[in-house]
Formats: structure tokens, sequence, C-alpha cells
């Protein structure tokens, strides 16, 4: 009996929810963000690192202007996220995104791990973009710098250890201080920064779309076919995976949404922007590169540069394009050290971590010990480790954020109206929630009614046709008792019963991706039987398990922008990340799972005792 209470205690602990607070909430942080500077926060973070790089790169995965249809799917698929996004910030407006979403509606223990993921992601990627810089500036260097330090530092012996680089990387750790630098001088100093960074690079990208259009050799795309290796489904998914990395950074702008002036109207057209902003920069520099380049040739590393070198009397673009490259990627640095900063701040905020991370400074309103810890880690692994293994382990937390995004909006929708201020536990208090709010006319859609006619019966009728009805022998009814009893149920508990279904509906879901991705040949050469009663079965269990999303009613609050088509594009961007996530080699899942064990370690050990709401949850107890 005590180890049962045990977890249940524990159960009842890593499940408790942050109350829901829609309107905006007195915060130590400035509030100056406009709305150029969240769209330029939002294109630094998706374009920061991968302007001059990503195109280069997928083209030459699959052949050439293929790559256009890679970064156009991946982009609709970070605009679905996107979508996603700004309805949490305008319902949640704290900042946190992910980690504040998870927290406030599937509990404080996922809550966490979105959080220690979010660090950990924006971690390994801040040190990747300062081995990236010190590696552009090596290379325009001739290699003088890394030739320096083995000669200097190693004796001229390169470093040969596993997760090591060849050498210590210092110039990546001293951009990575120098973003750290900015970031504790305020968030005004930060965007004024970003904003000159990011223009730099749009002009320049700019500049080099209308001189590869001059000089474009239309023959390279026409004369190979638009796939001239054939695209596969393998082939888009796999380098959809990395164009999708391009666009992970939108997270940046709901993470600022507690320093914006008007999150009502800044947030959602900030985030539309940059987004519009980021396909179009990734898409023309596909087209770019590949009207210069035979898609054969095409320099996985320096694909602009190299492309311009090769061509007489362009080769004065190459160090523009360095230029360009240099500053993308610095503004790339300064927006995830202020991603990885927000992340950081509310969870030591919650008590999740060490809240003296939350203290901010009265003059600069920035959380500075956050920002320290943060980059001295950042340091570490980008001076010493080689950071290139880690990168396919972002890409699949990347992906995580989203699922996690898709079940916030979805219970955020559904959730009934009123919600009491205090300790909430998860599913704790549907059923007075329903009795308070649902009903009302709030404008809610009205499927409840639809749920009551299936719930009570049908009043008698004095007609003869009736009489004669009720004369014929009664049908069993203990279907209709059943299914009466579960949507009643249903109706009573909203919050489970919306994460109930989603629950189910990933897993089956991935059960149904899963055999039509690693069993297609056989599916279209054998037919085998079992294998089709498989994908017939996971099928209809997907879309049964909907079910209770079609029924329940949506909270139709006034809110300045909603998830339109609400399930089903939420549905879909989840269809699309299970394809995703399935395409990841086992390293790589190996890896997030072993980071998310030593999550939970951490979580067990000090967040759930020192949580915040553990003590708002004691509180609430002793007041009854």
């Amino acid at each position: 009996m005590g180890l049962f209470q045990c977890f249940r205690e524990m159960f009842s602990s890593s499940t408790r929810r942050k109350p829901v607070q829609r309107d905006a909430i007195p915060t130590p942080l400035h509030r100056c963000l406009g709305v150029v500077d969240l769209t330029l926060l939002g294109v630094g973070s998706m374009i920061g690192s991968g302007s001059f790089l990503l195109p280069g790169q997928v083209s030459g995965v699959v052949a050439g202007p293929a790559a256009l249809l890679v970064f156009f799917l991946s982009g609709m698929l970070a605009s679905l996220s996107g979508l996603c996004y700004i309805e949490c910030a305008l319902q949640l407006p704290g900042t946190g995104a992910s980690y504040l979403y998870a927290y406030a509606t599937l509990g404080e223990m996922i809550a966490f791990l979105t959080g220690w993921s979010g660090v950990a992601a924006r971690i390994v990627a801040l040190a990747f973009i300062g081995q990236v810089w010190s590696a552009y500036l090596d290379d325009a260097l001739g290699g003088s710098i890394g030739n320096a330090t083995v000669q200097f530092v190693l004796g001229g012996q390169e470093w040969n250890a596993p997760l090591l680089g060849t050498h210590p990387d210092f110039i990546a750790g001293l951009l990575i201080l120098v973003s750290g630098g900015i970031i504790s001088l305020g968030t005004n100093v930060f965007s004024k920064a970003n904003n000159l960074f990011m223009i730099t690079t749009l002009l320049t990208l700019m500049l080099v779309f209308i001189v590869a259009m001059i000089h474009a050799d239309f023959s390279l795309v026409t004369e190979h076919g638009f796939a001239p290796r054939g695209v596969g489904f393998d082939d888009i998914v796999g380098s959809a995976i990395i164009a999708y990395a391009g666009y992970a950074g939108i997270e940046a702008i709901a993470l600022a949404a507690e320093e914006a002036k008007d999150q009502s109207k800044d947030l959602l057209i900030g985030l539309v922007s940059a987004l519009g902003i980021s396909i179009l920069v990734y898409m023309t520099g596909v087209l770019s590169v590949t009207v210069l380049t035979e898609y054969s040739n095409i320099d996985l590393k320096t694909p602009f540069e190299a492309a311009f070198n090769d061509l007489d009397g362009l080769r004065w673009m190459k160090y523009i394009v360095a230029v360009g490259a240099l500053c993308s990627i610095t503004g790339g640095a300064l927006n995830l050290s202020y991603a990885m900063t927000r992340f950081i701040y509310p969870m030591s905020r919650d008590g999740l971590l060490p809240s003296v991370l939350s203290r901010t400074n009265e003059r600069t309103k920035t959380p500075l010990l956050a920002n320290l810890l943060g980059t001295c880690i950042c340091v570490v692994f980008a001076v010493l480790i080689d950071i290139k293994i880690l990168i396919q382990t972002n890409s699949m937390l990347y992906t995580l954020e989203t699922v996690i995004i898709i079940f916030a909006v979805t219970i955020l929708r559904y959730r009934p109206p009123n919600r009491s201020d205090g300790y909430v536990e998860l599913g704790g208090v549907d059923k007075a929630d329903f009795k308070e709010g649902a009903n009302e006319a709030h404008g809610r859609k009205n499927t409840t009614s639809d749920l009551n006619g299936l719930l009570k019966p049908k009043p008698e009728t004095d007609t003869a046709e009736t009489n004669a009805t009720n004369e014929l022998p009664k049908r069993p009814s203990w279907i209709h008792k059943g299914c009466a009893i579960i949507l009643r149920w249903i109706r009573e508990h909203t919050t489970r019963s919306v994460i109930l279904s989603l629950c189910f509906h990933l897993i089956f879901e991935f059960l149904l991706v899963a055999l039509l991705t690693f069993n297609m040949d056989d599916l279209l050469r054998v037919h085998d039987p079992g294998l089709i009663l498989g994908i017939v079965v996971s099928s209809a269990l997907t879309l049964v398990s909907c079910c209770p999303l079609l029924l329940l009613p949506q909270d139709t609050d006034d809110l300045p922008f909603k998830v339109p088509l609400m399930p089903l594009l939420p549905l879909i961007a989840l269809l699309a990340a299970v394809i995703l996530l399935l395409h990841f080699n086992s390293l790589v899942s190996v890896g997030v799972v072993i980071w998310l064990c030593l999550g939970l370690i951490v979580y067990f050990t000090y967040g759930m005792k020192h949580s915040v709401e553990a003590t708002r949850q004691d509180v609430h107890l002793n007041d009854q």
C-alpha cells in the first residue's frame, strides 16, 4: 500500500499543470520588441545558420532543382507548426514557448523534459554555429588559424579521440562569448544588433539572386530535368530532415512573447512575415545555386562561393558572399543565445531549475545568471567537442517539440473556458469545469447538443406509429448503453478525453506509418495478408481515435488568431512529424532517449521537490 501510495503521489505531482492565464502578465523583462524586431528575430533564427549552406547541401542530396520541392514541403510543415505556436502564444502570453505550453496542458514532467530538451538543442546548435563561423573564417584565411592552433597549442599533433575535434576551436568559443555578452546588455541592444546582421544578410542574398539570374545557365536545369537522379519518398524525407532544421528557429518568436510590445498583433504579424521570408530565402537560394553550377558539382560546404569562383568575372562575388555568410551566422548565434536563455529562465522561475537562475538585472532586465550558465556550457562544447556528431540528434529534438506544440494547441482549443486560479491536476477538474462553462452561451461550437441527443432517450409520443413500434419486442440495448457511457465520460472529462485521443492517435499513426515505411516493397510485391490486415486495422484505429475531437465542443473565445480547420491541420502536421521521426537512424533515437532519461533523473531528484506549483498545491490543500 505504501508503494502504491508513493507512485500515486509521484503521478499526481508529475501531472500537475500551471493555470491558464490569457491576460498579459507582469514581467521583469523589457517589453521592447515591435513587429520588425520580432520578424527579424524569427528570420535570424530560421536562416541564420543555413541560408548560405542548406540550399547547396539539399540540392546536392536530391539533385538540383528538386530541392525546391523539399524546401517548400518543409516550409509548409513549419507553417503548420507556426500556426500552432501563434495560437498558444496568444492564449499563454509568457516566455518559455513549448515548455510553457506543455506545462499548461500536459503536466509538469512533460514540461520539464520539453524545456530540458529545448535547452540542450539550443546549446548544441549554438556550439555548432560557432564552429561553422570559425571554419568560414579559417577557410577565408587559408587555414592559418587551425594550423597555428595545432602547431602552438598541441605541439603539431592533432587530437584523435571520440567526440573531440581535431584541435581546440578557440574562435568558436570567442564568438559564443561575444553573443552571450550582447544578450547580457539587454533585449533592446540584442534586437538592434540582430536587425543589423539580418538586414545585411538579406541584402547580400538579394544581390546573390540578382547576379545569379543575370548570369544563369538554365540549361543546367532543363537539360537534366527537374530531378535528374529521380526523387523517391525516402530521398524527399531524408532531405526534409535537413531542410526542416533550417526552420526550427520558428519558436524564437514565441519565446519572445513576454517581451513583445503588443502580443495580440505583433506576434502574429512577426511570425507569418518571418516564415514567408525564410521560405522565400531558401527556395531562391536553391534556384540560384542550381542555375550557376552543375548539380553534380555543387560544393556542399561553400556552395555559393564555389559557384561564383568558377565563373569568370564573378570571383569578386565570393568575398561578398563570405561577408554575408559571416553576418548571417553571427545573427544566428545571437538568436540561439537569446533562445537558450529564454528556456532556462522560465524553468528556474517555476522552480524546476535553481531559482537563482531566474534573477534579472534591474538595469538590463535580463536574466544574467541564466545567460552566463548557458554561455559557459556552450563555450566548452564549441571549443572541445566535434558537434557535427550531435546535429541529427538536434533535428529529432526539434521535431519532438513540434509534436508537443500540436498536443498543446489542440488541448487548449477544447479546454472549457472557465479555469480557476491555483493548483490544477491533469484532468482533475474537467467535470466541474464542464458544468460551469461548457453549456454557457460562450461562443463555443454547439457540438454539446449533439452529444445530448445521443445520451438522452427520445421523448415518447402518442402517435399510432410509436405505439405500434412499442408493441414490438425490445432489442438488447447494451451497445447503446455502452456508447452512452463512453460519450458521457468524454463529455465530462474534456481534457483527459482530448489527451487520450491524441495519444492513441499518435500511437496508431506511428504504427501505420512504420508499416508503410518499412514494408512498402513487401506490400507491393508479396501482398502479405497479415501486413495488409495490420495496415487496415491501424488505419481504422487511427481514425477512430479522433472521434472525441469531432464530438467535443471547441473553445471559441475571442482571440486575434486561431488555427483554422481544427483539428485537421494540427493532425496533418502531426502526421508529417511522425514521418520525419521514423526516418532518423537508431543511433540518433538512442541518444535522444538517453538525454531524456537524464532529464527524468534531474526532475525527480530536484525539479519535483522545488517546483513552485508544488508549493501552490500545498497552499491550496491547506485552505480547504
